[in-house]
Order: structure tokens, then C-alpha cells, then sequence
């Protein structure tokens, strides 16, 4: 039997290195709703640029997939401020070999004639000679696999004949830490996560904004599994498991509780935990972006991103669900 976490690893792993992204796909993002996700993005971006970030800076965004946010961050930033633009590097934090090829040929397919391109680094290390970095992530803090712990028991994997089942037994010294660090009982505890968050301090200085969904408190078990826009508990298809081996995505609500006492517990100081509702109309100034492009589209495209942009900040959709939190070193 192996623990729950490094069997997650490979699934999603061989997943995302070929997962379809948008209604075509077994789920969708903000960002793959509308580029305006994006452009709020570059918004704040440069609001930052004139009460606290300084030039020149470094935006890195993590789990980019194709490099869409990256893209559109870009692209805003050049219309909004070409000054400040040409003094902003862009870059993706990338260890899969075909989405980094992905995400520079997307970004500089679009960007290149700015004289900017996309600068790809495999993990935080080469990072390190950096004085200062902007990251940004959306929907990536979900994406780490995670151990579970159930009722006082950890959740193993069983590998017979060919068949993955879950089982639970005892709990590793490892996640007992865990769950005397966040001051939980249970639920789902990353240490792959928790590890990312520890290489973050390789760099001098830095500010990382994530959007994700879920919750400042403990709630039940939320780990699921999405195939083709279906939702699927994974307490219940525990012996079902080897039929969404590597062709769904795993994902569960993060708890931000567990995650600001992870951060700070590393010296990282929380700047702010908003609804994704108010980062994107308060913070963002989503709204006003959009209203300034109106007259340059066409009504199609105007309803599009209208419809898009609901479904953002919508407190019944995904504008309360979601969040947004900041830290910093």
C-alpha cells in the first residue's frame, strides 16, 4: 500500500500534461471565461506599480496550463502603460517539458510583436538570483495532490490485480504534524503544497496572489473527482478508482485556514483573504476595464464577456465560492 498523495501525483500528473481546458473539456476556469480575468490582473498589476512594487519586475505566473492568463496580463499591461510595460518581465513556472513548449509559443505568438517574450523556468532554483517576484496563480493551489485523513484514519492506496481501491489505517508522523500545525482533526492535507510554499523562501523577496475556491474553515471531506463536467465523490468511488486513473481531474476546496498557518509558519506575512467577487470589482476594477472596451467590440463579443464576467463576480456563481489571497516575504 502506498499513501493517498503520491498516487494522486502520477494520476494528475499524466493528466494535466494532455487535459482540455473549457466546456470542452472536464472543466473550466476563469480565465479560459474571459481574457477580462486577465486584464484585471494587469489592472492591479500596475495599481501595485505606483503604492508599492517598483520596476523592474518579474510576474510569474504557476500552473499556467497553455499560457492564456500570462498572455492576456500582457496584452492588457501594453495597452493600459507601454512605458511601464517594457520594464515588466513575463514568465511561467513550468516543469512539464510540453506545457512550457506550450505556453512560450502561445505567449510569444501573441506578445512577440511588443518585443517581449515568455521566459519559462523548470523549478523555484532558478529562481533564485531574482530580488523580487510577482506571482500569480489561478486554481492552482487545488491542483497539489493531497494526503486524507477520515474519522482519525489516513486514506492508502490498495493496488490488487490490476484494480486501485482506498483503504484507511494509520496516520503518518508526517501528517499528524500537519494536522497539529492547522489545529484540525481532518480533511484534505497537502504536503506536496506545503513543500511548494517552503521553496517559495529560495527568493529574496516576493508577493503571491492565488485565486482558488473554498473556505476559511474546516468543513467535510470535499476531495472529488471531474470527468466531462461530471462531479464524482471520491469516498464513493473508492473502488472504482482505476476507471478515472489519469483521464479526470482530482480536486478538492482548499481550506485558507490550513493555508495562512502553512505560510506564516515559514514567516510569510497574509496581506489580505477576499471573495473573488470583490478582488475582481473592488481591487481589480474589473467593471470599469470592461465598460472602456465596449466601444471598441462588436454585441456579440459584448454579451460574451458580459456573461462571462457575471459568472465571475456573480455571489451566486462563482464570485463568493472563489477566493483570492495575498501573502508576502
Amino acid at each position: 500500500m502506498i499513501t493517498l498523495e503520491p498516487f494522486l501525483n502520477s494520476w494528475l500528473k499524466a493528466y494535466y500534461a494532455k487535459a482540455k481546458i473549457g466546456f470542452r473539456g472536464d472543466f473550466y476556469t476563469a480565465v479560459s471565461r474571459t481574457k477580462f480575468f486577465g486584464a484585471a490582473l494587469a489592472n492591479y498589476t500596475l495599481r501595485l506599480l505606483e503604492s508599492d512594487f517598483k520596476l523592474p519586475l518579474t510576474i510569474v505566473e504557476i500552473g499556467s496550463h497553455d499560457g492564456t492568463l500570462i498572455s492576456d496580463m500582457a496584452e492588457f499591461m501594453h495597452a493600459f502603460d507601454s512605458f511601464a510595460f517594457k520594464d515588466i518581465n513575463f514568465a511561467t513556472l513550468e516543469p512539464l517539458e510540453p506545457l512550457a513548449i506550450l505556453q512560450e509559443a502561445n505567449f510569444n505568438a501573441r506578445i512577440n510583436k511588443f518585443n517581449k517574450n515568455l521566459k519559462v523556468y523548470k523549478d523555484m532554483n532558478e529562481l533564485k538570483a531574482l530580488d523580487f517576484v510577482f506571482f500569480v496563480s489561478n486554481e492552482l493551489l487545488d491542483a497539489f495532490p493531497c494526503e486524507l485523513v477520515y474519522k482519525g484514519k489516513q486514506a492508502y492506496i490498495k493496488h490488487d490485480g490490476g484494480v486501485y481501491s482506498l483503504v484507511f489505517d494509520t496516520v503518518t508522523k508526517e501528517v499528524a504534524k500537519k494536522l497539529e500545525l492547522y489545529e484540525v482533526k481532518g480533511g484534505e492535507i497537502s504536503l506536496s503544497l506545503s513543500k511548494f510554499i517552503e521553496s517559495l523562501f529560495m527568493i529574496k523577496s516576493w508577493f503571491f496572489l492565488a485565486f482558488d475556491y473554498g473556505q476559511m474553515e474546516e468543513r467535510d471531506i470535499s476531495l472529488r473527482i471531474y470527468k466531462d463536467h461530471k462531479v464524482y465523490n471520491f469516498l464513493e468511488e473508492k473502488d472504482k478508482l482505476s476507471s478515472f486513473y489519469e483521464t479526470s481531474d482530482v480536486t478538492y476546496d482548499i481550506n485558507f485556514r490550513n493555508l495562512e498557518r502553512e505560510f506564516v509558519s515559514h514567516g510569510a506575512t497574509p496581506c489580505f483573504y477576499y471573495t473573488q467577487s470583490k478582488m475582481l470589482i473592488e481591487e481589480c476594477e474589473i467593471l470599469e476595464i470592461f465598460e472602456s472596451f465596449k466601444p471598441h467590440m462588436s454585441k456579440v463579443n459584448i454579451l460574451k464577456h458580459t456573461n462571462a464576467i457575471n459568472e465571475l463576480i456573480m455571489p451566486n456563481l462563482m464570485g463568493e465560492r472563489f477566493k483570492a489571497v495575498g501573502f508576502r516575504r
